[in-house]
């Protein structure tokens, strides 16, 4: 159990993010430096570090007025600073890892969209086909509800993390640079409406807190997630010909929400994700006997919000631990206890279109769905399996 949980893509991301992290400022040689004025003190600031002082240049200068820091206090503070960085192998580890952490974040961006719409893929085009068209009641009676499991996995490319931890002289060679994201779903459908006109929904949702097995074999990591989706489908062609040529036009819409984090002595990380989905689009399916082979291509507008954030304990990571320059630094802002980012992608950035296609096996009210996905501007494939009972 534990051998497959360390191999689940978000936790993994956050177990890169803390290494990147704790591993950046344990590592370094010749130091960039740029000069900078807080509060009325010069000082040489490694160049690394310059980003995050400048975001937190209020509280910091307030804190040295508040403190009666001297220029004493700030030369030891720069020296004690640069003799960390000295010891290091990369010149800009913070950069480095924030640099990578945000262009993961861009891959997120692209894979949640793709993960939502493997669930709720039902192979037959219109669940009670059979109540409509030339073939109405021919071979079974029409279907009018149905309900089960749906899986689903999704290409997740790490090669930016990983390029990332490797810059940072972290051995990574045996770690695969692609993943899947797994997901996991309950959906049902309801097709009992006088029209050709049938609706689905899908949900999801998993606290590792509260599933003691999973949260042990975490071990100091945790992850949320909740999923909600829902589409409307109508046949504009119903049970056609001697194979039950059905194609329906498509509208629907998915919601997901989730958080994972993960802590050890050097730092916390949190990762939080919001994404929201409209698609349109058609498929087709057929019957053959007990086969039902379908297609289909839909439009995704989607919309995505993900923000991390680390608490470092800097005194651990600089290997600084009861250096009173550094403490000072901490306390002071110098070295802010948390940094973090935030990647917002409006839907006019997001629009995708996706093909997809599969089989499926009614065999009595038992019904299997073996389906594939492929986004064709993002070049992310995807697949599901579902098993449901259908009335």
């Amino acid at each position: 159990m534990q051998a497959i949980l360390h191999k689940l893509p978000a936790v993994k991301f956050l177990v890169a993010i803390s290494l990147l992290i704790a591993s950046s400022f344990s590592m370094m040689f010749a130091v960039p430096t740029t000069t900078m004025t807080l509060n009325g003190f010069t000082i040489n600031i490694p160049s690394d570090l310059v980003s995050i002082i400048e975001q937190n240049r209020s509280q910091i200068e307030k804190a040295l007025q508040d403190n009666n820091v001297t220029a004493s206090q700030m030369t030891s503070i720069q020296n004690s600073l640069l003799d960390a960085y000295s010891k290091m192998d990369v010149a800009n580890p913070y950069t480095t890892s924030k640099n990578g952490i945000e262009d993961f974040m861009e891959v997120l961006k692209d894979v949640f969209p793709n993960t939502q719409m493997q669930q709720n893929v039902w192979a037959s085009a219109l669940l009670s086909y059979n109540k409509f068209g030339e073939n109405q009641g021919k071979d079974v009676k029409y279907k009018k509800v149905g309900g089960g499991i749906n899986t689903g996995i999704t290409k997740l490319d790490i090669g930016c993390l990983l390029d990332t931890a490797s810059a940072l002289g972290m051995d990574i060679k045996d770690f695969p640079r692609t993943l899947f994201m797994p997901t996991i779903a309950l959906d049902a459908r309801i097709g009992a409406f006088p029209i050709p006109l049938d609706v689905g929904l899908n949900f999801c949702t998993i606290d590792t807190t509260n599933i003691n097995p999973i949260d042990d074999a975490l071990d100091g990591s945790s992850f949320n997630f909740i999923s909600i989706g829902g589409d409307v489908r109508y046949a504009f062609i119903a049970n056609k010909t001697d194979y039950h040529l059905t194609v329906s036009a498509i509208a629907g819409a998915a919601y997901n929400n989730g958080g994972v984090k993960i802590s050890d002595d050097t730092a916390k990380a949190k990762l939080d994700f919001t994404t929201a989905t409209f698609y349109v689009g058609a498929q087709a399916s057929a019957k053959m006997l007990v086969f039902v082979p379908f297609a289909g291509a839909r439009l995704l507008f989607g919309r995505s919000t993900i923000k991390w954030s680390v608490d470092a304990n800097w005194e651990k990571v600089l290997d600084k631990s009861g250096d009173a320059d550094i403490a000072n630094a901490i306390k002071w802002n110098i070295l802010p206890k948390r940094f973090s980012g935030e990647l917002n992608s409006p839907f006019s950035q997001n629009v995708r279109p996706q093909i997809y296609g599969g089989l499926g096996l009614d065999i009595a009210i038992i019904s299997l769905t073996f389906s594939g996905c492929y986004d064709i501007i993002y070049n992310i494939p995807s697949a599901a399996f579902s098993l449901r009972m259908i009335f």
